[in-house]
């Protein structure tokens, strides 16, 4: 089993992170459009549907507005942690030949 750095690490952990962000995402718009077709079928008059289910339908789409900002709030801040990983990797990387060389050989 290799072993990794924690630089290593933190940026396998933050591409995850991203991954699953980004299935949220997916699943939260998936439905809120599925929400929103409910509203427009409620709001067709010649469904006769009542104001209370409009009423409802109505508050339904804006949580799932709401949940929605909030998971792509959560997939920016994910991106960001994965930036600042894979700036740290890289910086690690590009340091470590030198690591393990005595003052002489830099």
């Amino acid at each position: 089993m290799p072993s990794y750095s924690s630089a290593e690490r933190d940026y396998n952990d933050a591409r995850t992170r991203v991954s699953n962000c980004r299935a949220e995402v997916d699943r939260r718009s998936q439905d809120l459009q599925g929400k929103q077709a409910y509203l427009a079928e409620v709001k067709d008059p010649r469904n006769g549907r009542s104001s209370k289910t409009i009423k409802n339908a109505e508050i339904s789409v804006k949580k799932r507005i709401d949940i929605l900002s909030d998971a792509k709030n959560e997939l920016e801040d994910a991106m960001r942690r994965e930036n600042s990983a894979q700036s740290r990797l890289r910086s690690e990387q590009w340091l470590s030949p030198w690591r393990n060389c005595s003052k002489d050989q830099r």
